[in-house]
C-alpha cells in the first residue's frame, strides 16, 4: 500500500483536532495525559508501542493524546463524550457554531473518537453509570460536540497556540498545554 501524502494542511488538521482533545482534557479532567502528539512526517512512528485510547494505532493515525495505561477516571459520561467530541470542536474552532457530527467526520479521521464516544455512551447505559439512559447516540454526542466548541471559544487563543507549537515540535507535555491554558485564563479573567 502507498503511504499516504502527508500535506501542511493536513498535518494543521492534525494539530487542530488533537489541540481540541488536550485543551478540553486539561481544562475538564483532574488526571494527567502523558503527552499530545501529531504525526508531521508520513515515516514519523508512533511514539509508543500500545494502543491510543483503547483504539489500535494504524498507519492513517494523524496524532492522539497518550494517557498513562489502565488509569481510571471519575468523570460524567457527558464529560468524557464531550472530550471524544472535542477534536472534531478543535478543527471547527473557527466556525462560529460547530454543526453535527458527520458522516464525512468519521472519514476524515474521528472514527476512533466516534467508536469512543459510542463505548462510553453504552457502557453508561449497560452498567447504569448515570440517572438517565442515553436513548439517541448522534443527539447526544451533537449536545457534547457543541459544549466542547463552546469552551474551546472561551480559550480559543490557548487552541490556536497549542496548535502552532504541535506543528513546529510534533508533542507536548500535559504540563505545556495547562500552562497555555491557565495563562490564557488568566487574560481571560484579566
Amino acid at each position: 500500500m502507498a503511504k499516504q501524502k502527508l500535506t501542511k494542511r493536513h498535518i494543521k488538521r492534525y494539530a487542530k483536532h488533537e489541540a481540541g482533545h488536550a485543551l478540553h482534557h486539561v481544562l475538564n479532567f483532574r488526571h494527567e495525559f502523558e503527552f499530545v502528539w501529531v504525526r508531521r512526517t508520513p515515516d514519523e512512528p508512533i511514539p509508543l508501542d500500545r494502543p491510543v485510547n483503547n483504539t489500535s494505532a494504524d498507519g492513517r493515525l494523524g496524532g492522539a493524546v497518550f494517557c498513562p495505561p489502565d488509569q481510571q477516571i471519575y468523570c460524567t459520561t457527558f464529560e468524557v463524550v464531550a472530550n471524544c467530541m472535542a477534536g472534531i470542536a478543535g478543527e471547527r474552532i473557527n466556525r462560529k457554531n460547530p454543526g453535527k457530527l458527520g458522516f464525512v467526520d468519521i472519514l476524515m479521521g474521528a472514527e476512533g473518537d466516534w467508536r469512543m464516544a459510542q463505548h462510553f455512551i453504552r457502557e453508561s447505559n449497560e452498567k447504569g453509570l448515570s440517572k438517565w439512559v442515553v436513548t439517541d447516540e448522534d443527539k447526544y454526542m451533537n449536545k457534547a460536540l457543541k459544549h466542547a466548541h463552546g469552551q474551546l471559544q472561551a480559550f480559543r487563543s490557548a487552541h490556536e497556540e497549542i496548535t502552532q507549537l504541535l506543528i513546529e515540535r510534533g508533542r507536548l507535555t500535559y504540563d505545556e498545554v495547562k500552562a497555555i491554558a491557565y495563562k490564557d485564563r488568566k487574560s481571560n479573567d484579566g
